[in-house]
Formats: C-alpha cells, structure tokens, sequence
C-alpha cells in the first residue's frame, strides 16, 4: 500500500485519507499539504495499466457500483 510504502522508503511521499495519514503522522511523517480548510475533498480511483487491460468489465462495475453508492447518499 501506500501507507507501507512511504514508511519503508520506497516512496519519497503519498497522499492518503484518514486513518492512514493519521498513522503516517504519528509514525513521523510530515504533512505537506491538507484538504482539511477544503470546502471539497479530493479523491481517486486508480488502476495499474495491466488491471485496465485484464479486466475492463471488473474495473465497469467498481464505477458503476461507486456511482450507484453515491446516487444512494445524495
């Protein structure tokens, strides 16, 4: 993950959501910018390249399935 990542020196920063930018913190990293005074709160779906090749229709029904979720909470 990007949490283990970043703790493990492979990568020299991540951008996380909480709790594991709460973890990270306490585990000694350093917060160089926050959404938290953000009227609107960032966000990604991201998939290796080979996922998007391998396995279009699974990577479909994640949207649909998110967007579903979020018509649900609106």
């Amino acid at each position: 993950t990007r949490l283990e990542m970043l703790q493990g020196g492979k990568i020299d920063a991540a951008i996380l959501p909480e709790p594991l930018a709460g973890v990270a913190i306490k585990n000694g990293a350093k917060v160089l910018n926050s959404t938290d005074q953000m009227a609107n709160k960032a966000g990604a779906i991201a998939f290796t390249a080979k996922s998007l090749q391998e396995s279009p229709d699974e990577i479909k029904a994640v949207f649909k399935a998110y967007n579903d979720a979020v018509e649900y909470l609106a």
